[in-house]
């Protein structure tokens, strides 16, 4: 999935769902933060479908 900078993501896990902002792009991690600081998510993660994300900024 691509995603552009500064824009807000509905990430779900299944159990639990979280807005996020993405930052950058690093290799085969993307980079997102959020209330509780940053995180990275991996291309290869992503791919497996465990969590199901959303383009929010249309929404908000």
């Amino acid at each position: 999935m691509d995603f552009t900078q500064e824009n807000i993501y509905s990430l779900d896990y299944g159990v639990v769902i979280k807005l996020a902002t993405f930052s950058r792009k690093e290799g085969e991690y993307n980079f997102f933060f959020d209330k509780d600081g940053e995180f990275a998510l991996s291309d290869s993660f992503l791919s497996k479908g465990i969590i199901s994300i959303k383009l929010m900024n249309d929404e908000l």
